[in-house]
């Protein structure tokens, strides 16, 4: 039920622009835009970039939030 709330509370919101780091982590993630595999979230930081064991890796990881991520612009650019 609180995520129905949520969701549905405020639908106008869903349209929102991207703010502060969410353009790096939407526009600029590989993973996200789906120039890789979406598997790759298992594997790479949050910003889809590096590997986790990589020494350029922000070392962020948070996989369900990304594929949220991926899931959204999967919608977004298949319905227009």
């Amino acid at each position: 039920a609180a995520l129905a709330l949520a969701i549905f509370a405020r639908p106008a919101q869903l349209d929102g622009a991207l703010l502060y780091d969410d353009k790096a982590a939407v526009l600029g993630s590989p993973v996200v835009q789906g120039q890789v595999p979406v598997s790759k979230v298992w594997t790479r930081d949050f910003w889809g970039k590096d590997e986790m064991g990589s020494p350029e890796s922000h070392k962020s990881y948070r996989p369900l939030v990304t594929l949220t991520y991926v899931a959204n612009h999967r919608l977004n650019t298949q319905n227009g």
